[in-house]
């Protein structure tokens, strides 16, 4: 029986089955990547940094909860935060 009627591989062909997935990974990591840097603008102020904003939908759940538990400490986040960057 010869190694190919068995299903298995030699290590050259271990090698190239390994290079292919390599190839795969490297290409989808550079298109999400790409992706990312195209929509940068929007991942960050709606993704990462959406909760500063007071109209975010946790703020609204956490205000629903202070009115109905009579704990106005829950109501956070009320006036928008400006961030600013000191470092450059």
């Amino acid at each position: 029986m010869s190694l190919k009627e068995k299903g298995e591989m030699t290590f050259l062909e271990h090698l190239e089955e390994l290079r292919w997935h390599i190839i795969r990974s490297v290409i989808a990591i550079s298109v999400g990547f790409t992706l990312a840097f195209i929509f940068r603008e929007f991942i960050f102020d709606y993704i990462i940094l959406a909760p500063k904003n007071p109209d975010f939908v946790t703020n609204h759940f956490f205000c629903y909860l202070a009115e109905k538990w009579h704990s106005p400490a829950l109501c956070i986040n009320q006036k928008p935060i400006q961030l600013i960057n000191i470092t450059m």
